[in-house]
């Protein structure tokens, strides 16, 4: 929770901005992903979180317990960001394999920390979906 809050302040210290670059992927850490952070509009971290909480996006809920498109959700075990009892607990009216995919060990991006394991997740979803 503490992430979060940080994640929606706009005046994060150098240190805050390090400890923020480094959870939202695993290692290998680079500097561009630092230099990110750094070159973001201090208020757009802000504006994003304070719209989600006031409901100024799309009803996420809602789309995923409506659509017929297919629907692949794959997260890391250690996601930072996420409920992910509460994700796994979620109405999906196409959820691709009927579960989410949870990778063990991996951060808020598994597709840079296991880049040919996630690349296998989304290959065997693309090919059901274009069969």
């Amino acid at each position: 929770m503490l992430i979060l809050l940080k994640a929606a302040r706009d005046d994060l210290t150098p240190e805050e901005e390090q400890a923020y670059a480094n959870v939202c992927a695993d290692p290998p850490y680079e500097d561009w992903m630092l230099d990110c952070v750094r070159r973001t509009d201090p208020t757009s971290r802000k504006t994003m979180f304070y719209g989600f909480d006031r409901g100024e996006c799309l009803d996420q809920k809602k789309a995923v317990a409506e659509t017929e498109i297919p629907i692949a959700v794959v997260n890391g075990t250690d996601e930072p960001f996420l409920n992910l009892p509460y994700i796994r607990g979620l109405k999906f009216a196409n959820l691709w394999g009927g579960n989410c995919i949870e990778m063990p060990g991996l951060l808020h991006a598994p597709f840079w920390a296991k880049p040919d394991e996630f690349q296998e997740i989304l290959d065997r979803f693309v090919w059901d979906c274009s069969r």
